[in-house]
């Protein structure tokens, strides 16, 4: 890999590192607030984000252009990488879906 790959690799996963943490720490509001929302009716059970969180960070520098090249080289690879995108598209209205509830 290219010193300037490897550099933008290791820069980007720096920067999920940190607004992972600090996200954590500055949006801190508890379990009573999310439980205080009105949820969309498409909101899936809670089980679904224990088992799709895990896979979300560890994918989650995974975009749409990446999706398209590993399909370009190994479509199963591709394939692959489509849960992500589904749950990226699902995380997307639940946010949009909370904010014009409430």
């Amino acid at each position: 890999m290219a010193p300037g790959r490897i550099a933008v690799a290791v820069a980007s996963t720096a920067l999920v590192v940190i607004s992972a943490v600090g996200s954590g720490v500055l949006v801190a509001t508890g379990e009573g607030f999310y439980r205080s929302l009105d949820p969309p009716p498409w909101q899936p059970a809670d089980a679904v984000f224990g088992i799709i969180w895990p896979y979300n960070f560890a994918v989650l520098i995974a975009t749409v252009p990446l999706v398209v090249v590993a399909w370009r080289t190994r479509p199963w690879a591709g394939v692959i990488l489509l849960p992500y995108l589904v749950w990226l598209t699902l995380a997307t209205s639940l946010a949009v879906g909370y904010a014009t509830r409430n």
